[in-house]
């Protein structure tokens, strides 16, 4: 007779339980972002959503403060992933792979991810210190976006001011969004022309073809 032993799970390490126990606390800080907004969340609400006590929660973060900081890495980290897996990898012309890219990137600024990354931005405009945690983090995520923009145009890698339009496109899409929470129908609208714009702005109107 086989002993059960041989088929059971391998059991966690403490590390493997506690990077499990961060990441449910992260995923579920920006589901309640998302849900209920940063003014109504709290840690004990975070707590509960991921299954944990208050107690595990404290034992990763000492405060809100904290939390939510940690969640802001999470979320660039995520829509970084997110970025990557709908960039296209292969174009007839860079001009098509940015009429892509645009799109890609259009299509997170819609999504929940960014729903919580505005909630944070908004907050940390009357909370200093939210405000001093979210900047850098807004840094980090704009030169991640040029950093994945520069390995699909390598040509324009090796002249700055050619990305400069990556940091436009990012600009004009978070208003769109932040216009989108409101009013969907009326960002989805705007889209096209701004999209067109964006598309004029990088290559200029040589390009006769319809975006």
């Amino acid at each position: 007779m086989t002993s059960p032993l041989k088929h059971a799970p391998p059991r966690r390490t403490q590390s493997e339980r506690r990077a499990r126990t961060r990441k449910a606390l992260l995923d579920a800080t920006v589901e309640t972002l998302v849900d209920v907004g940063y003014a109504r969340m709290t840690t004990r609400g975070v707590a509960e959503r991921a299954g944990v006590s208050i107690g595990a929660l404290q034992h990763h973060f000492e405060s809100k403060s904290e939390l939510v900081a940690a969640a802001m890495e999470h979320l660039i980290a995520e829509l970084s992933r997110e970025l990557v897996a709908r960039a296209p990898t292969a174009s007839r012309s860079e001009r098509k792979l940015a009429e892509t890219l645009l799109d890609a990137l259009w299509e997170l600024h819609k999504g929940p991810l960014m729903a919580a990354v505005a909630e944070l931005a908004v907050a940390a405009r009357t909370d200093p210190a939210l405000r001093t945690r979210f900047a850098p983090v807004q840094r980090e995520a704009i030169a991640g976006s040029s950093a994945i923009t520069a390995h699909l145009f390598p040509r324009a890698a090796s002249e700055p001011p050619r990305l400069a339009p990556i940091d436009t496109a990012l600009a004009a899409m978070r208003g769109l969004a932040l216009l989108g929470f409101v009013d969907p129908p009326a960002a989805e609208a705007m889209w096209p022309t701004t999209r067109r714009h964006l598309l004029v702005l990088a290559f200029g109107r040589s390009d006769r073809r319809r975006s």
